[in-house]
């Protein structure tokens, strides 16, 4: 008989139950910023990427937001300045760790962030460890965990709104719509498609009768509350600035270009692009566990949130391709995070029950993604691929 702790958590309803796969976790989050602290300081070859320089000059001067994003990645960049200025001198270090000091950290809350995430949803340590460490070996975590752009804090405040919104719909914590709305406008702070995490939830909640309910108490109004303190900075900068950012986020999203019609090409470009982000094979995985795993079918509760959390995200930047002609190619790239669980569950499924034709993939995946990930840390020649994915 296999030993419960390597199945199965004790209870779902607490993923940060302390048990060795929850030691497992902080200890590869642990180590791994401390490595990308010190690659970062004394190892790494790169110069500041543009979207850096552009906003560590943003740091220089300090404002409540700015014109095409929130401020938060200037605060934190003037943060780490701060922190690394006066020592910097004594330890020799690489002067751009003044602007990237804080993404391995954010970095390393990603990955604890996926692991509770994932074992909230299929209530196993064992698998939530391993989605950890394959998330390693995807390029675009490997980037958002040491280039400081608005995609290390994006992307870790969108896992841990994950986290408090399955704390505060299947588990009933009313101190959990807080902490979400306290996750959600950071996020926005940083990414202003942070805001798409709110009309997802809403609708898991619309649809999910017993969900339903929920929306005429107090507790999820409070988290919007908290949602609007946070980006009070934004709306008060775009006050005084009539408003400049809503022309900006309308040009990136192609809705003023009613003249330049239908660009029909773009869902194609869009398609092909995710297909590169996720190495191929994990992007088809997620399809597949989209259809397969949907909330008409699927009886889970845990399972039907990822997927609201998951799958509206992608239709509104794939909606968005036939106007902007595919967009950048890591916008949708939070789409991915709900729906890791239901991939390990479908692939998991599939290898116990021996009709995973696709099987020899997985290993080639892995391994194509881990040697990407050596070869951006380890050489400038793949220097152009880390901008492509930034």
């Amino acid at each position: 008989m296999s030993n419960p702790s390597e199945t199965v958590s004790p209870s779902s309803d607490n993923p940060f139950y302390p048990d060795r796969w929850t030691g497992w976790a902080l200890l590869v989050c642990f180590l791994v910023t401390v490595f990308r602290l010190a690659y970062l300081a004394w190892l790494c070859p790169y110069n500041l990427a543009q979207d850096e320089a552009h906003y560590w000059d943003w740091s220089r001067h300090l404002d409540w937001s700015y014109y095409s994003k929130g401020p938060l990645v200037a605060w934190l960049i003037a943060l780490s300045n701060a922190m690394v200025g006066p020592i910097a001198p004594f330890l020799e270090c690489d002067p751009a760790l003044r602007v990237r000091l804080l993404a391995p950290f954010f970095g390393g809350g990603f990955l604890l962030g996926l692991f509770f995430f994932t074992r909230q949803t299929i209530g196993s340590g064992k698998l939530a460890f391993g989605a950890m460490l394959t998330a390693l070996t995807l390029p675009p975590v490997a980037v958002a965990g040491l280039l400081m752009t608005i995609d290390a804090p994006y992307t870790c405040c969108w896992v841990w709104a994950l986290v408090f919104a399955h704390q505060a719909l299947l588990e009933g914590k009313t101190s959990s719509w807080i902490l979400l709305g306290v996750a959600v406008g950071i996020g926005i702070l940083a990414k202003y498609t942070m805001v798409l995490f709110i009309p997802s939830l809403f609708l898991a909640m619309i649809v999910d009768p017993l969900w339903r309910r929920k929306l005429l108490s107090p507790a999820p109004w409070v988290g919007i509350l908290m949602v609007g303190i946070c980006c009070a900075p934004i709306l008060i900068w775009n006050i005084k600035n009539d408003f400049v950012t809503l022309r900006h986020v309308g040009n990136l999203a192609g809705v003023d270009r009613a003249s330049s019609g239908v660009r029909w090409m773009g869902p194609l470009a869009f398609l092909g692009g995710q297909m590169a982000l996720l190495l191929g094979f994990w992007f088809v995985a997620w399809c597949v566990a989209m259809v397969r795993i949907n909330p008409w079918r699927e009886t889970d509760p845990g399972k039907r949130l990822a997927w609201w959390l998951s799958a509206p995200t992608f239709v509104v930047f794939g909606m968005f391709s036939l106007k902007t002609g595919g967009g950048e190619v890591n916008w949708p790239v939070t789409a991915y995070l709900a729906g890791v669980p239901l991939v390990l569950s479908w692939v998991v499924g599939d290898l116990k029950a021996q009709r995973a034709s696709y099987a020899p993939w997985v290993p080639l995946a892995l391994g194509g993604g881990a040697l990407i990930v050596v070869l951006l840390h380890a050489s400038p020649v793949v220097q152009p691929l880390l901008a492509g994915i930034m």
